[in-house]
Order: structure tokens, then sequence, then C-alpha cells
């Protein structure tokens, strides 16, 4: 491991060619990462401030998650109301093992609402359907492509 202390001034550079190790963090060119095999990385405000990923080019896609295997890969929104176990709370958009789009709501009384320019445009209370209209569909609903 390289170790290094250095006072830097206004307007003075450091450089190094090695990667810089800090527990189990390691810094190395563009990529941050884990030196725990197992271990995951946590990014903590600490308070009221928020996460900023800033993106200056190189196409729309500024965020993507990648998985090395089939296990599926996930964005997960928990809070104090839904609690903040793993697998049984909030909601999860991504995809499965299968590769299937999902958009999962862990949560039994929330509904998934589509808002377009400040108007609900499809609600879909907890069993039931409402895409536009006020008369709600209980059951399994199943489109199908017109082959003709």
């Amino acid at each position: 491991m390289t170790t290094w202390t250095r006072e830097l001034s206004t307007g003075s550079t450091s450089t190094a060619s090695t990667p810089l190790t800090v527990g189990n963090l390691k810094l190395d060119g563009n990529t941050i990462s884990t030196e725990d095999s197992n271990g995951s990385m946590t990014f903590d405000t600490n308070g009221t401030g928020k996460y900023i990923f800033n993106h200056d080019g190189g196409g729309a896609q500024a965020i993507h998650i990648v998985c090395s295997d089939s296990d599926g890969g996930f964005l997960h929104f928990m809070n104090s109301t839904t609690g903040t176990t793993g697998d049984t709370d909030g909601w999860k958009i991504g995809i499965d093992a299968s590769e299937n789009l999902l958009f999962h709501n862990e949560e039994t009384n929330n509904n998934p609402i589509w808002i377009n320019d400040g108007t609900d445009k499809v609600n879909i209370p907890v069993g039931l359907l409402d895409v536009g209209t006020t008369t709600s569909i209980q059951g399994i609903i199943t489109v199908h492509e017109d082959s003709t």
C-alpha cells in the first residue's frame, strides 16, 4: 500500500500514478471500488445534502447499473415510512434474473401513479386498473396486439 503525506497550497497539484487505498475503499484512475469482495459501499450526506451526478456529454445515458451476471439489477427507493429492509420495503425499478423490466411495489397500500404535466395519466390502485377513466377494472387484464 502506498502512503502519501503532502500539504497542498492554493494552485498546487499532486499527481499519483498508483491507486490510493483508504480503509476498504480504493481510488484508481476513474474507478472507486471496495477492497472487501462482498462489501457494500455507502454514500451518506450526513444531513440534508443531495447526491448530484453531473453529466456533460457522451450521450443521454448518464447513469448505468451493470450487474456481472443475470441476478437482476434495481434502483431501490425506501424511506422511514416504507421501512428500510432491503428485500421487503419500498419500490424497485429494474430488471430481474430473466431480464424482464419490473416496477416492483413492495408496499401493500400504495399505488403506482404516472403523472404528466401535473395531471394523473395512469393510476393503478392496489388490485385495480384505472386508465383515463373513473371506472375501475378488477381482475387480470391482458392486452394483445391485433395481427390483422
